[in-house]
């Protein structure tokens, strides 16, 4: 794990002054019209729009998906091209689930070290529209029959019905040859939680969305995106707030039918969505005349065994992201930690408040501390909001600084668990 000094202190105050999403919803559902780009070009033109600036302010433009799409190989430079944007600094990022934290935090980069006072970070992703691969036997056949059309018929024969099916996409750890899901079981099962404690977090998930959206908490951060199909898509689709510990019970496990614990209902579904959040020095702020939401206090990105656990990266993440912060657990008023499965996010509390994971994985003498449960995901998460995997950092962003503003927290933090065996967390100040 990554240790050291944090340089933030040799730069400007980084605030963030907005941020706002498209509506979240199921793969294939009512964003499927949608590609990467297209989700992107609109939260950024919205977010712009709402915040009224002068696209001249703008410094920088970094924009992410963690899935590569062939269409749009420069996502951001792409939408900034797409809105009028030509001068604008735009390049795009990857993270796998923390795309949108490493946006961000590059967004900040550029503005500490003065290439931009004002910068757009987020991220998209289109789980409708995911690249999908065909066999091997299949592309072979048809380079060769590029190269020679006239024996296109003879080679094609030479072609098994199974050749012609392409692979499933499948969100795999190239490393181990194993879903994130199997990864989930591991981690969970090395945690001991149970089907019961994941299902409760799941169902809480819900609950805690669906009073957030009824009270329009929520929906405050939502813009309206009227889709290609020419249908207007306006709210989150895949809160369920009537559910129930007796519904999420009845489902069957998916990646271990036997003994496994996580289920449809305790896994955040496949998503398509875009996020995005609106950056600037302190000297900015004011020339626009906005008062921050929160400054970006410190960060950490890290990585980590396998072995420990491919998702535990917030209880190393959000551990360094504090210290850099010159911050305690206590200090932090309200805590979100991005749910790609509810057993995940307990097997991370665990760890963050054991002593033997400290001591072996932190080099610390005790634990990092216990996360109260009250201040813990208060809106919800990716279990019942769903998660577009570029665009989830963001989300959290956005929602953490307009949590922390409602409740008058002074401090508040994100962590999230990423592909690849790596960990984010972001820690927000606010002035009270």
């Amino acid at each position: 794990m990554a240790t050291g000094a944090f340089p933030r202190a040799a730069g400007p105050r980084i605030a963030v002054l907005d941020g706002c999403r498209t509506p979240f919803t199921k793969a294939g559902g009512e964003l499927a019209s949608m590609n990467a780009l297209d989700l992107s070009i609109a939260v950024t033109r919205e977010l712009a729009d709402r915040a009224e600036l002068d696209p001249r302010e703008l410094g920088a433009l970094v924009m992410g998906s963690a899935i590569g799409y062939r269409s749009v190989p420069y996502l951001a430079r792409e939408t900034a091209i797409a809105l009028g944007w030509q001068r604008v600094n735009a390049y795009s990022a990857e993270s796998a689930c923390a795309t949108s934290a490493r946006t961000v935090v590059n967004a900040a980069y550029e503005l500490m070290t003065g290439e931009a006072d004002v910068a757009i970070a987020g991220g998209a992703e289109s789980m409708s529209n995911v690249p999908v691969e065909v066999k091997p036997k299949l592309r072979d056949t048809l380079v060769a029959v590029q190269r020679d059309p006239a024996q296109a018929m003879s080679l094609m024969m030479g072609l098994a019905l199974g050749d012609l099916f392409p692979d499933p996409p499948g969100v795999k750890e190239p490393y181990t040859g194993r879903s994130l899901g199997e990864h989930a079981e591991d981690v969970v099962r090395d945690w001991d939680i149970t089907r019961a404690q994941a299902d409760a977090f799941a169902v809480r998930s819900h609950h805690n969305a669906a009073a957030a959206i009824a009270d329009g908490r929520l929906p405050a951060e939502v813009i309206p995106v009227i889709t290609n199909a020419w249908t207007t898509v306006k709210e989150d689709t895949l809160v369920r707030g009537d559910t129930s510990l007796d519904k999420v019970a009845k489902l069957s496990p998916v990646f271990d039918r036997a003994y496994g614990t996580v289920t449809a209902a305790n896994a955040s579904p496949l998503t398509d969505g875009a996020a995005a959040v609106l950056l600037a020095t302190e000297d900015a702020a004011a020339r626009l005349g906005r008062t921050p939401k929160a400054w970006i206090k410190s960060w950490a990105f890290t990585s980590h065994d396998p072995k420990t656990g491919v998702l535990l990266g917030p209880a190393f993440a959000l551990p360094l992201a504090l210290e850099r912060a010159g911050l305690s657990l206590d200090d932090i008023g309200l805590v979100d930690i991005h749910e790609a499965f509810a057993g995940q996010v307990l097997a991370n509390l665990a760890a963050l408040a054991s002593d033997d994971f400290a001591r072996r994985h932190l080099g610390r003498d005790q634990a990092v501390g216990v996360v109260d449960r009250e201040l813990l995901n208060v809106n919800g998460g990716s279990v019942s909001l769903g998660h577009p995997f570029g665009a989830t950092g963001a989300r959290l962003v956005t929602q953490l600084a307009n949590e922390m503003g409602r409740r008058n927290v002074r401090y508040g933090a994100l962590a999230i668990c990423a592909g690849g065996t790596r960990g984010a967390a972001i820690v927000l100040e606010r002035d009270v």
